[in-house]
């Protein structure tokens, strides 16, 4: 039955869906079924291996591979001479693509770590359709739909489990209560940053504050610590930053005190089980992260391309003397996987993949913060908040290997696509944002008379010209670039 959905989706969905991406409207609502995608478990195997422990068990295709595509064409199809072939970061991403592809040759199972190597690839085409996404249209609404969307979804089946089903820590529509907060992280901040400074009509007011607090829910009914203390520190830091770089009205007062109500609520409901979890944590757990990062280590050791991607189960659970030292999952018949996710990359990929991976990473947040972090307008506060959420993943990984999941590898994708061309467009807008930090920090107060100010509010975030700008982009750069000639 799935094979025939799935053939009729192909046939006449994919078609369908890109002649209407042909027109900005349409493109909007098919980037809003993107992100919402990936909340949802529709996907088919071409080749499964579902008793494996790795991250990845077949090559996977979904509902969310089916939008890119379809995207992709009528992006294409509508703009061939302003498309951005080679987007940020293409080189490097290129480079890593091509050490991987030689890791997998030298793999312990290149057909596992072909499976890891498909999903990277279908990433790649995720990446740069919503990258021209929104450099060609300059429209958040898509985002800020799906994740309204992907937040009721999520929030409603949670609940059901935890409280129609009486399960002790829901895993909503994911394999794993822990995939959970690494998912919402992502969400969390760009929700509470439009909450609080979008122009919108208040019944779209209420929409993002449900959402935000569904959101909330599902990471406190994990009962994940690493979840919880992410998600306050996130919160905290959008909030008070937003507050601080713009000044406070009825409005954002309100929001603040209602959704501190809320929060201190929530917390005090589950105060009681979260100190529980927090003072008595299971000790084998900890055995287990410190284990599997030893065992990585060894792996990285003894080979310079890694053992491949998806292996590490394989070798861990084929080769004795990288599980001597192991006591705790030691009956086993197959091994698992380390929770470290920068100690898993560098057992399946080496010194040198991980380093690539690493570079790839710092130059994405070298893009994020400078423009997020040189002005007030509402762009760069949302600039800044989708920076916090994938910073958050970033910590998370510290302890989980969430990111290799599917759903959150897929949503880390489009949320990193659409912070980097947003922050060209923020480049674009404000010149200042292209100052370095000090230079910024030492001119801000003699400059800040002289500084354009430009509002890209939701209203503003119009389909643009010819020139890749709006009449309002376009006259604020002519009275900056006559101001700079004065």
């Amino acid at each position: 039955m799935k094979w025939m959905l799935f053939s009729m989706a192909c046939a006449l969905g994919v078609p369908t869906m890109s002649v209407a991406a042909l027109w900005s409207d349409a493109r909007r609502w098919l980037c809003a079924g993107l992100v919402a995608s990936t909340v949802l478990k529709v996907s088919v195997n071409f080749y499964s291996m579902e008793l494996y422990r790795g991250a990845d068990r077949g090559y996977e295709v979904g509902l969310t591979d089916l939008f890119a595509l379809s995207m992709a064409i009528g992006i294409i199809g509508t703009n061939f001479r302003r498309v951005r072939w080679v987007p940020f970061n293409a080189p490097v991403l290129f480079a890593l693509g091509v050490f991987l592809c030689v890791s997998t040759a030298y793999a312990a199972s290149p057909l596992l770590a072909s499976f890891t190597l498909f999903k990277a690839a279908k990433a790649g085409l995720i990446y740069w359709t919503v990258y021209n996404y929104v450099h060609l249209d300059n429209d958040l609404q898509g985002l800020w739909w799906g994740a309204v969307a992907a937040a009721i979804v999520l929030s409603c089946t949670v609940a059901w489990q935890k409280y129609g089903q009486g399960l002790y820590r829901p895993h909503g529509t994911f394999d794993h209560s822990n995939t959970i907060p690494a998912y919402c992280l992502m969400l969390i901040p760009f929700l509470l940053a439009w909450l609080l400074h979008a122009r919108q009509h208040p019944w779209k007011l209420g929409l993002s504050l449900g959402a935000l607090m569904g959101l909330c829910f599902s990471v406190v009914a994990t009962l994940s610590r690493a979840g919880a203390a992410a998600m306050g520190g996130a919160i905290v830091s959008v909030l008070l930053y937003g507050l601080i770089r713009q000044p406070l009205n009825q409005r954002r007062a309100a929001v603040a005190a209602l959704l501190g109500v809320c929060l201190l609520i929530g917390v005090a409901k589950s105060s009681d089980t979260l100190i529980e979890r927090f003072l008595h944590a299971p000790e084998a757990s900890h055995r287990a992260r410190d284990e599997f990062n030893v065992a990585a280590g060894m792996m990285a050791r003894d080979h310079l391309f890694g053992v491949g991607l998806n292996c590490f189960s394989r070798v861990l659970t084929d080769t004795p003397r990288y599980r001597d030292h192991v006591e705790v999952m030691k009956n086993e018949e197959q091994a698992g996987v380390c929770h470290h996710i920068y100690w898993l990359t560098v057992a399946e990929t080496g010194w040198l993949g991980a380093s690539l991976f690493g570079l790839a990473i710092l130059r994405f947040w070298a893009r994020l913060l400078r423009p997020g972090l040189a002005g007030a307008a509402f762009s760069q506060l949302i600039l800044l908040s989708m920076a916090v959420g994938i910073f958050a993943v970033h910590l998370i990984g510290l302890y989980e290997w969430v990111l290799r999941i599917t759903p959150v590898f897929h949503l880390f994708v489009i949320v990193t696509g659409i912070s980097v061309a947003l922050a060209e467009r923020v480049d674009l807008s404000c010149p200042q944002g292209k100052q370095s930090w000090p230079k910024w920090w030492l001119r801000r107060r003699a400059r800040r008379r002289h500084r354009p100010r430009l509002d890209v509010s939701p209203g503003a975030l119009a389909p643009a010209g010819r020139m890749g700008l709006t009449r309002c982009q376009r006259e604020v750069r002519s009275q900056w670039i006559e101001r700079r000639a004065r």
